[in-house]
């Protein structure tokens, strides 16, 4: 199994467009092959700011999902794993979170 835990920071000005993304997110990955959870956590100190833990059986389960038609169409900006990214529209380009910090987690258990 693995873990991707996303740190994201809401633009303000498209906080609706970004929530809208989450959970359309939610509701994709729910009907994808070796989906296992996902949780979207709030910060109680600032509304803009979330963390998505999303668990697949695997890391091909978790490429599938990426392959899915329907996806929203998302452009990534930035060095290493803090990125901005923006959803590609027809009405346009919007930036939907100003920092993104991605990483995947695999569960180990103590020796």
């Amino acid at each position: 199994m693995i873990t991707r835990i996303a740190l994201h920071v809401i633009a303000p000005e498209n906080r609706e467009r970004a929530l809208d993304l989450l959970n359309r997110n939610t509701a994709m990955m729910r009907k994808s092959k070796g989906f296992v959870s996902r949780e979207v956590y709030f910060s109680t100190n600032d509304p803009l700011t979330c963390y998505c833990v999303s668990t697949f059986e695997s890391h091909e389960a978790w490429a599938d999902y990426f392959k899915q038609p329907g996806r929203p169409s998302l452009t990534f900006e930035g060095e290493g794993q803090d990125k901005r990214i923006y959803e590609d529209t027809p009405d346009g380009r919007f930036l939907l979170f100003t920092r993104a910090v991605i990483d995947t987690f695999e569960r180990r258990d103590p020796a």
